[in-house]
C-alpha cells in the first residue's frame, strides 16, 4: 500500500497520526528502527535520512521529539548493550 493509502487506513480505524496532532509544547516520542550500524559504522543512511522530515515537522510545529531505538536481539545476554556506535 502507498503511504497515502496507509494513512487513510489508519484514519478510518480512528488511530491518531502525528500529521493531525497539535504538537505545540508537546514531547513527542518517536520510535525508530534504523538498524544501520554494523561494526561501529553507519553502512546505509537511508532510514536515518527518511526520519529527518518527521523530526523537522515536529519541531516546526512546536513539539520536542525524543527519539527511541533498539539494538535488536543480543547474542550476549550479560546486559552490556548500548545503541551508540
Amino acid at each position: 500500500a502507498s503511504k497515502r493509502q496507509h494513512e487513510g487506513m489508519l484514519r478510518e480505524k480512528g488511530l491518531p497520526l502525528v500529521q493531525d496532532a497539535e504538537l505545540r509544547g508537546a514531547i513527542v516520542l518517536v520510535r525508530v528502527d534504523h538498524n544501520v550500524v554494523r561494526r561501529c559504522a553507519v553502512v546505509d543512511s537511508f532510514r536515518i535520512d527518511a526520519t529527518i522530515g518527521t523530526l523537522f515537522s515536529i519541531v516546526e510545529r512546536g513539539g520536542r521529539p525524543v527519539i527511541m531505538t533498539h539494538v535488536g536481539r543480543p547474542k550476549d545476554k550479560s546486559g552490556h548493550i548500548h545503541a551508540s556506535p
